[in-house]
């Protein structure tokens, strides 16, 4: 792989890493703000099903530009 590519891949691998780390955050900030600060008898379904549906996805984003950043990293020609 030609040290230009092997470049431009671990960018875009840690991009994407990046995008997953905040889209974990994003999805479980708010449960757990409402956790903490809202009412004690409160029913916070849509903060669980966008913790339950998102943090996932985050995840996937996250694993799949780790792949990305270790091929840009480890590739023949762009070691080091």
């Amino acid at each position: 792989m030609k040290t230009e590519t092997a470049r431009r891949m671990r960018k875009s691998g840690f991009r994407t890493m990046m995008a997953g780390v905040a889209g974990v955050v994003i999805c479980v900030t708010p449960i757990l703000l409402y956790m903490n600060f809202g009412p004690a008898d409160g029913n916070p379904i849509g903060l669980g099903l966008l913790m339950v549906l998102g943090a996932p996805l985050g995840v996937v984003a996250l694993a799949a530009g780790l792949v990305l950043w270790l091929i840009g990293k480890y590739s023949l020609d762009g070691a080091g």
